[in-house]
């Protein structure tokens, strides 16, 4: 949150549609890639991407996403919140 305080929305908007568009759809792409590759992955092998509880692999998937989001802090916080298995 502190470092878009300091964000220029005026030039963010300057910079055009296309550099918007990419921006939201990046963004959309990482909050739905994981769950479609789950999806995908467990009509071929489900017996890999099962698991309950602590072993479940949207665990381990929402702390990939956080990383891949707000880099390694966010992937910590992550791990904290949802307890993936090791």
């Amino acid at each position: 949150v502190l470092l878009t305080l300091s964000i220029d929305l005026k030039a963010v908007f300057g910079l055009g549609p296309k550099a918007l568009i990419m921006f939201f759809t990046a963004t959309a792409s990482i909050i739905l890639g994981g769950p479609v590759a789950i999806l995908a992955v467990s009509a071929v092998a489900p017996d890999l991407v099962g698991g309950a509880g602590p072993d479940a692999v949207w665990r381990g998937m929402s702390t990939i996403a956080g990383s891949w989001i707000g880099g390694g802090a966010n992937q910590a916080a992550m791990f904290e919140i949802f307890k993936p298995s090791g």
